[in-house]
């Protein structure tokens, strides 16, 4: 008689031998954003290794820019890129906020709130590819949009995308957005 584990390992097996898109992966994130690279790069550094989904062809650099705090510099120091990324960014001193006809209505220096807080904006274009040049490559797959996600019987998740391929997770972690189909 066949043990049900040997039943999955032949079904496993027959599957992947004969459907041409198909893999396996440990941990995928949903979404090539800050929050996605930024997750990546972080596992990266623990020594486990992720597969990124984009659905777009290359990193979407639009927007301007963020303002971190000081949170936001210790988390990319713990990524190791916040040293690269202070030097290409002045630190901002201080906020001085007007009303509509540029009387000033309250100022204020950042240092005199706090004297370790750390203000810098920073271009998200930069940010962006700072963290995805700090990945292994091929961690990012580009032009994969998900199409389904599903739970299967032993836990995994299975994961068709636009074109057809289908990706096998034990983790899957949704970063891709407001209209996120991994958190629907």
């Amino acid at each position: 008689m066949i043990s049900r584990l040997f039943k999955l390992q032949l079904i496993r097996y027959l599957f992947v031998t004969h459907e041409a898109h198909f893999w396996e992966e440990s941990v995928v994130i949903v979404g090539a954003g800050i929050g996605g690279l930024a997750t990546a790069l972080s596992l990266h550094r623990l020594g486990v290794r992720s597969v990124v989904l984009e659905q777009a062809k290359s990193l979407r650099t639009g927007g301007t820019s963020l303002t971190l705090f000081k949170n936001g510099w210790r988390v990319l120091d713990a990524i190791s890129v916040g040293p690269q990324l202070r030097t290409q960014f002045l630190e901002i001193e201080g906020m001085v906020v007007k009303n509509g006809d540029g009387r000033e209505l309250r100022s204020f220096a950042f240092k005199d709130e706090d004297q370790s807080q750390e203000v810098r904006a920073v271009e998200r274009r930069v940010l962006l590819e700072t963290l995805a040049s700090q990945l292994p490559p091929e961690t990012i797959k580009f032009s994969s949009k998900l199409k389904t996600i599903q739970s299967n019987a032993n836990g995994d998740t299975q994961l068709e995308l636009e074109d057809g391929s289908k990706l096998l997770a034990k983790i899957v972690i949704a970063c891709d957005g407001i209209r996120s189909k991994v958190a629907t």
